[in-house]
């Protein structure tokens, strides 16, 4: 009986986490290992090291029960291997930096017997799982795969905020190393958490449908995003033609623009995307011009923020710039700050001369002063503000009352709605006040 198999989860973030204790809630033995000091802190005190709704009430339920931390992996004390670790992408380069795969497979060779079955998890560039993580569990266990193990590329497709829903909602792509038995292992394994299996033709394109997945979204936002910029020359509300060209209209599904499109995975995806095309000898262009596209667009609402400072008669050196919204968005909720764009619009304008304060509803304030920003609430924030940039959609900030805020801010004050969550009509009227957002004006 699969529920049986024992279970061993190599990276507890915002992946391995949520599958790892879903996993234990339903039946399974887990193990999770993560090289972290402060992760596996947390985990042992019992703390979720980040924001994921219902994570900290599954944790308290199974922690210590059918979920355990280690420090290290036991050899052949488990039957299942997922590998959940990151692949981050190098500033410089913009290329995988691949040491963390690398570890996590050599670890679980080291601990691999016969017949146990590897899941490869983690977001990778095409071709990865066959060239550098076979190789090595093959290379630490002396066992080879398709024979004395099973191997197999099971991405996860998960939104922030709603992974837990998601891990039992969503279908699961499953791309097998050789024959059918490492797919209908995996496939028993998973089906106890989602009854919507599909399974590729082979772990290539299980690694290319995670990276279709989030390339596509990119592109998409980039169009967005790209007639935002001319709707802002032209003097139109992209916001609201993109509502009006959608109504309707059933094959139109163009998205809000945005003051940039964050988070780890549709920021590093297409590099990934990218670095396998080069692999191949093709050159992803639409990825590449889509990426551009959106890696521009904090600045550009920086620079609209300055825009609005001196239409106010304000020097960016005299100036406080109030940011609501820290995390990479507002909805679904959520604690993650990795590849912000609100990051990118601080340091713009911290390095323009602007002195930042912040609020985030769910962001920890130390993540604020690691960006030299000071928290302030939401009160205190627009009266002391010459300028405030709302970055996210965050429910909290949709029923914000603006017109009793606006009135706070000493004049002229400026407000620059990244999201357009308020009608643009209610500060036409207002003496000394200036508005933008993004692709309106």
């Amino acid at each position: 009986m699969v529920k049986n198999q024992k279970l061993c989860v190599i990276g507890l973030g915002f992946v391995g986490l949520p599958l790892g204790t879903t996993f234990a809630e339903l039946g399974f033995a887990v193990t999770g290992i993560d090289a972290s000091p402060r992760v596996k802190e947390s985990l042992k005190q019992g703390r979720a090291h980040f924001a994921e709704s219902g994570l900290q009430e599954l944790l308290d339920r199974v922690l210590g029960k059918s979920f355990h931390v280690a420090d290290a992996v036991e050899k052949g004390a488990h039957d299942i291997y997922i590998i959940a670790v990151g692949t981050p992408i190098d500033d410089s380069t913009k290329e995988p930096m691949m040491e963390y795969v690398e570890g996590a497979s050599r670890t679980i060779g080291k601990a691999l017997k016969k017949g146990d079955l590897v899941i490869m998890r983690s977001t990778v560039p095409i071709g990865t799982t066959r060239k550098i993580v076979l190789p090595l569990l093959e290379e630490e266990s002396g066992l080879t795969g398709g024979k004395d193990f099973d191997l197999v590329f099971a991405p996860e497709r998960l939104v922030s905020g709603k992974a837990l829903i998601e891990l039992k909602e969503l279908p699961q792509i499953i791309g097998g190393y050789k024959g059918e038995k490492d797919v209908v292992r995996a496939s028993a394994l998973f089906s106890t958490m989602t009854p919507f299996i599909v399974p590729v033709e082979n772990l290539e394109a299980g690694e290319m449908g995670k990276l279709i997945d989030n390339t596509y979204r990119d592109l998409h936002f980039a169009y967005a995003n790209q007639m935002a910029r001319l709707a802002e020359k032209v003097g139109v509300d992209m916001t609201r033609l993109a509502s009006d060209v959608n109504n309707g209209y059933k094959r139109n599904r163009i998205p809000t623009p945005s003051p940039g499109v964050g988070g780890i995975c549709l920021k590093k995806d297409p590099y990934l995307l990218m670095y396998s095309g080069k692999e191949y000898g093709f050159h992803p262009f639409l990825t590449e011009s889509a990426r551009e596209m959106n890696a521009q667009m904090p600045l550009h609402v920086a620079e609209r923020a300055l825009v609005l400072l001196s239409a106010a008669g304000k020097e960016p050196s005299s100036s406080t710039v109030f940011v609501l919204g820290f995390a990479f968005k507002g909805k679904p909720v959520t604690s993650d700050t990795r590849d912000s764009p609100t990051t990118t619009v601080v340091q713009a304008l911290q390095k323009a001369g602007c002195k930042v304060i912040g609020y985030d509803p769910v962001v920890p304030s130390d993540h604020l002063a690691s960006l030299k920003v000071e928290p302030a609430s939401i009160e205190e924030g627009f009266k002391r503000a010459n300028a405030v940039i709302i970055m996210t959609n965050h429910p909290e900030f949709e029923s914000l009352p603006i017109e009793k805020l606006i009135a706070s801010m000493a004049k002229p004050a400026a407000l620059l709605d990244g999201w357009h969550l308020f009608d643009p009509s209610l500060f036409r009227e207002i003496p000394d006040f200036y508005y933008a957002g993004v692709g309106n004006n």
